[in-house]
């Protein structure tokens, strides 16, 4: 088995941007919890706080939401092209609000260093005289742990379940050290009728 290490500077400045927002969340959340339960009295908040936690608004905090979770925002996964969409969303709305760029070359988005990791096609699995196809006829499950070539004998598991109820041991009389495991993935069909 290849992989292929890849890094990606932008996911780290979406991540400074997520993680900026995430912070900044909790406290105006706060306010409003705090106030729905029990008042804030004059001594806890200053005039500054007071004055910042009136300017927050519902619609605010609803475009916002509703923005970010939009179809054209892709799911914003992390390296893919909605987290870039998403990163430049909120850079532009730090940017309107006024805040101070802290960011990379005076920017609102921080580098941040992620590794993906990919097989490559190399990436092989060879039972007896049959090569078997990545992805379609194997995965590897995480985690994983690098470039190896591997070989031993096959012991299958079925869905390797051990569980008292339904009482179900998969892994009895079986000796896993030493081979490479095969199961099925998910859950067994008659567990998924009968529990949901």
């Amino acid at each position: 088995m290849k992989i292929e290490w890849r890094r990606n500077a932008f996911w780290r400045q979406l991540s400074a941007a997520l993680l900026s927002i995430a912070l900044l969340t909790p406290s105006v959340l706060g306010w409003q919890q705090q106030a729905a339960v029990a008042p804030a009295s004059a001594t806890t908040l200053s005039t500054a706080e007071r004055e910042l936690g009136t300017s927050v608004k519902v619609e605010t905090i609803r475009e916002v939401v509703a923005a970010l979770s939009a179809d054209e925002m892709q799911g914003r996964g992390t390296m893919q092209p909605g987290g870039d969409k998403a990163a430049n969303y909120i850079a532009d709305r730090f940017s309107k609000l006024g805040l101070k760029p802290l960011g990379n070359k005076n920017t609102y988005l921080q580098s941040i260093n992620f590794r993906e990791m990919v097989f490559t096609p190399e990436t092989s699995f060879k039972v007896g005289d049959e090569m078997l196809k990545t992805g379609t006829d194997f995965f590897v499950a995480p985690p994983f742990s690098g470039d190896k070539t591997v070989s031993g004998d096959l012991v299958f598991v079925a869905y390797g379940l051990v569980s008292s109820v339904p009482k179900r041991n998969d892994l009895a009389g079986i000796d896993v050290r030493g081979k490479i495991v095969v199961m099925i993935e998910g859950r067994p069909r008659a567990l998924i009728k009968r529990h949901g």
